[in-house]
């Protein structure tokens, strides 16, 4: 795996981040850090390539999200935007071509991503999560795991949250259900869903 990584070619800005996070290596990260204001828009989201127009919401998720599982930060004022404008996305203020294509349904499980990834800079708005909360309540049993994970994250992260550990044990046996325990091998079952590609995430993600 680490050859795989140090001989990887394609270089949009998602592409290098998760080749310097797979290695390890915070030198080759923080020299892209360098440059990393030319891959972000006016709007404060991320761009593939610096000459890009538009930044992707999607991609900032993404870029945010793993950071903050390995510890690395993006420069401050680049985090600061880029935090920002998931802000403006949950407060519905952001006009962004990522969402046009998605259905309803798809658009609150974008919704949620931010909310998660706010969660883990410490920048969650409890009111504005409640509300989405109880628009996706009618459909959690057939979410993807994905947004179970999302979910829980906040639940276990948001210590203020009400009834926030029933909500938690509700979500951690959803994730259950689907994981299936054979000999030395666990496997996680099919959650019918087809859009989680448009999000950067897939089964084998999760």
């Amino acid at each position: 795996m680490k050859k795989f990584w140090q001989n990887y070619l394609w270089n949009c800005i998602e592409q290098q981040i998760s080749r310097w996070v797979s290695l390890n290596d915070k030198v080759g990260f923080d020299k892209l850090m360098a440059t990393v204001n030319t891959y972000q828009d006016s709007d404060g989201l991320l761009k593939f390539f610096p000459r890009m127009n538009n930044g992707s919401l999607i991609l900032t998720q993404t870029i945010l999200e793993m950071l903050s599982e390995i510890g690395w930060h993006l420069p401050k004022d680049v985090e600061e935007k880029s935090l920002s404008a998931l802000e403006d996305h949950v407060r519905g203020l952001l006009r962004n071509s990522d969402l046009n294509y998605l259905g309803l349904n798809q658009k609150q499980d974008v919704l949620l991503i931010s909310f998660a990834v706010l969660s883990r800079y410490h920048r969650l708005d409890a009111h504005s999560f409640e509300g989405l909360y109880q628009q996706i309540k009618p459909r959690l049993s057939t979410m993807a795991t994905a947004q179970w994970i999302d979910l829980l994250y906040i639940l276990r992260n948001e210590t203020k949250l009400l009834n926030r550990q029933d909500r938690q044990v509700q979500i951690e046996n959803k994730i259950q259900s689907r994981l299936h325990v054979e000999s030395r091998r666990i496997t996680l079952s099919q959650d019918n869903t087809e859009s989680g590609w448009l999000m950067m995430r897939s089964q084998s993600m999760v």
